[in-house]
């Protein structure tokens, strides 16, 4: 049975987000010893910040944020995870840097296996049943991307700001990627909003329409 998150107290809560936060604080230390800073501002990453801040300032749209940026793409990331555990290859590429991960990379990287499960139980249905958290969630990964754009080297392409690297490479995303940045940056953005961020928040959304209406029908029983 899943866990209220209504009746969770707001000790364990933040006893939670504490807990995230102290692994960010972990992914950033791995990423500057490794020379690497810029990849601290993959979405993955600020997604388990806005997560342990909305938890400890209990901020349940920050936390619905969170999950709205990273459902999908930590889905894509299991997937391909998952195919190379079990068949030996990544089917859509955006796993193969585990193929030679040191334990700090993994230990950096642990949060893609447990974060978006913990905020299916965290989110509060109230946080979801508006648009906000989908317009933050958009917002959010826009400022990422120019800001990866204009700050973090092209080599390590975080956020997709340069292209996007991975799965088949149709024409039409070979042809988006050799726009420039005022064309390319619009077109990604648009298209994760549509395609990856709106359907995570219509899930969402009924998810908590659902809860919502059992709920009643047990008052209504009682």
């Amino acid at each position: 049975m899943i866990p209220d998150p209504l009746r969770l107290r707001k000790s364990t809560r933040r006893t939670i987000g504490g807990l995230m936060l102290a692994h960010f604080g972990l992914v950033c230390v791995v990423k500057i010893a490794a020379g690497i800073a810029g990849e601290i501002l993959w979405m993955s990453h600020i997604g388990l910040l806005m997560a342990a801040a909305g938890l400890l300032l209990d901020r349940p749209l920050l936390v619905a944020t969170a999950l709205i940026d990273v459902l999908v793409l930590h889905g894509l990331w299991l997937a391909d995870c998952l195919g190379w555990a079990l068949g030996g290859d990544f089917p859509l590429g955006i796993t193969t840097y585990l193929r030679t991960a040191g334990w700090t990379t993994w230990a950096a990287t642990a949060h893609h296996f447990y974060l978006v499960p913990l905020l299916l139980v965290l989110v509060r249905p109230r946080a979801v049943r508006t648009p906000d958290a989908l317009l933050a969630a958009t917002a959010v990964y826009l400022g990422l991307t120019v800001i990866s754009r204009a700050c973090v080297s092209p080599a390590l392409n975080v956020n997709f700001a340069f292209g996007v690297n991975f799965g088949p490479q149709v024409p039409l995303l070979a042809w988006g990627n050799r726009q420039p940045g005022s064309v390319y940056l619009p077109l990604l953005n648009a298209f994760v909003a549509f395609v990856m961020f709106t359907p995570a928040f219509i899930v969402l959304r009924d998810r908590s329409a659902e809860s919502h209406g059992q709920q009643l029908r047990r008052i209504a029983a009682v």
